[in-house]
């Protein structure tokens, strides 16, 4: 028996995927020092700053100027596949490319996880906004895919 109002989960779960690039995404740590907490907007535009403290013993805690991040283009497209599937979540209720744009997000996300350098003094720590992101993409893809192909006839017979 299906759920009434399923289909509306796909719609609030791809709009919260992309409210959640608002949140911070990552923390950027050096030597227990906290550099930068960055959002999915802010890795996507590239318009946050890495400031850089001053490490040397015996100096002051003043910083040096800060590094602007570079743009993730990971995260950038993956930003804008998610404002792809809220619009065809929004657009039609059975849609596939709301699915395969919320799959599209999740796989972008995972590949920006796995690009992220990982050197021995630097750490970056996923945040909540990343966690978010990929969890609600993947529920709106899934629900989206189950609402597009449940009830959808069966294929009536083979071409031969």
């Amino acid at each position: 028996m299906p759920i009434k109002n399923l289909n509306v989960v796909p719609r609030w779960a791809h709009v919260l995927a992309l409210l959640s690039f608002l949140l911070p995404f990552v923390q950027i740590s050096c030597g227990g020092a906290h550099l930068a907490r960055l959002t999915g907007v802010n890795l996507a535009l590239g318009t946050g700053a890495i400031s850089s403290p001053n490490m040397m013993p015996g100096a002051a805690t003043s910083t040096t100027p800060a590094q602007q991040v570079p743009r993730n283009g990971y995260v950038s497209i993956s930003f804008l596949a998610a404002i792809v599937a809220v619009g065809a979540a929004f657009a039609c209720k059975k849609s596939t490319v709301a699915a395969v744009s919320g799959v599209i997000t999740a796989l972008l996300l995972l590949g920006a996880y796995a690009k992220m350098p990982s050197d021995g003094m630097i750490t970056i720590d996923l945040q909540i906004g990343f966690y978010l992101a990929l969890l609600l993409s993947c529920t709106g893809a899934g629900v989206a895919a189950y609402l597009r192909f449940a009830n959808s006839p069966p294929d009536s017979g083979s071409p031969n």
